[in-house]
């Protein structure tokens, strides 16, 4: 037997070509004076955002009395309108914030956003921020879906983001869950 797979392992040994591998040059990434950590990086297919080796800051322009959207929370790039950009920001789910999340729209690679208010709120700078991205795009019909880790179960906006509705299709489990990430299930065809 092990004669025969042997055989057939030589046979079969003009079949398989080599694939080209493609050099890297790794550098370090100057990101400026800020702090905080940087759990994932994000990618969208074809597009660099950052080109120039140089860490480019999404919200600078948020004074103090929007000091919430400092606590980005997840983040999604469009994979059909690659300028596309979501963040998810607020700092904390705790009694004494009085602030509420919110979804900043960026269609121009983050140069300039529009804010979306959220009914409930947002822990970026809460326990299990860094656990993975909680904001996603479905690419066949530009539904974004937010799992939000205070129990307040997944989120969807059929319209860019003008208009949330909690998915009440998924069941209600009586005990707040934690969202660790989203990902598509490319096999189902059914939508939520």
């Amino acid at each position: 037997m092990q004669a025969v797979l042997s055989v057939l392992g030589f046979l079969a040994a003009p079949l398989v070509q080599a694939v080209d591998s493609q050099a890297y040059n790794w550098k370090n990434l100057k990101i400026g004076g800020g702090g905080g950590f940087v759990p994932n990086i994000i990618f969208n297919k074809g597009v660099a955002l950052n080109a120039d080796d140089l860490w480019t800051p999404l919200l600078d322009w948020a004074i103090v009395v929007q000091s919430d959207y400092w606590g980005v929370a997840a983040l999604a790039t469009d994979p059909v309108e690659p300028n596309g950009l979501y963040m998810a920001v607020g700092l904390y789910i705790n009694y004494w914030d009085p602030n509420p999340g919110h979804i900043l729209i960026s269609d121009n690679y983050g140069s300039s956003f529009t804010e979306v208010q959220l009914p409930f709120k947002i822990g970026g700078n809460m326990p299990g921020r860094g656990m993975g991205e909680r904001l996603a795009i479905d690419p066949d019909n530009n539904i974004l879906f937010f799992g939000v880790r205070s129990g307040n179960g997944l989120w969807k906006s059929s319209d860019k983001d003008k208009t949330w509705s909690k998915v009440s299709s998924l069941p209600n489990t009586g005990t707040p869950f934690l969202t660790h990430r989203i990902v598509r299930d490319t096999t189902v065809t059914r939508s939520v």
